[in-house]
């Protein structure tokens, strides 16, 4: 909020927006329709997640982060579609315009909640979120076929995720295998 007040930017909490607009998705897996603010249809959407391991979609990235468009109040339910699937319908429908992945630390482990910081002194962008995505699943060890969203994006001739040109340091410059199955002893 202290940049959002420097910069005199307008800060936006689009579920609460009353102007909504319901999408069709074309041949959905999990969900035939779904209700977004206006302005997401009628704007550039920029999605800036952070990079991160999840443990029902392998990774939560770009893609995943599109997931927040959804108006709904209660999200959760939707999670019994499979998160996949969901994402897949949400991002085929309302793709975004550019995808600019935080990866100075990210999280390795079982998330959203078990998992370790690790730092990887990264950003990934790309006006192609699938690539953006798929070159940030490279960076970490795992192979985005293994990404099923991302694959099936791909697929659907939503994003590249295989013949990408990266520029700047490239992968090797800072790769790490990230651990996946890390087992976090809770304390209470």
């Amino acid at each position: 909020m202290e940049v959002i007040e420097r910069t005199g930017a307008e800060y936006l909490n689009m579920g609460k927006l009353e102007d909504k607009v319901e999408l069709t998705v074309e041949n959905p897996r999990a969900i035939d329709k779904f209700k977004v603010a206006r302005i997401a249809t009628e704007n550039a959407i920029i999605t800036v997640p952070t990079m991160k391991l999840l443990h029902h979609t392998v990774i939560t990235m770009g893609l995943k982060n599109m997931f927040g468009m959804l108006t709904t109040r209660r999200k959760y339910p939707l999670h019994r579609h499979g998160m996949n699937n969901v994402i897949y319908d949400v991002v085929k429908t309302l793709p975004p315009h550019l995808s600019v992945i935080d990866g100075f630390y990210g999280k390795e482990g079982k998330g959203p909640w078990h998992g370790n910081p690790v730092k990887m002194d990264a950003i990934i962008a790309s006006a192609d979120a699938v690539a953006a995505d798929a070159t940030a699943t490279r960076c970490i060890g795992l192979d985005p076929q293994t990404v099923d969203h991302v694959r099936w994006l791909h697929e659907a001739g939503i994003g590249e995720m295989n013949d990408i040109e990266v520029v700047g340091d490239g992968i090797d410059a800072i790769y790490r295998e990230w651990d996946r199955d890390l087992n976090v002893e809770l304390v209470f």
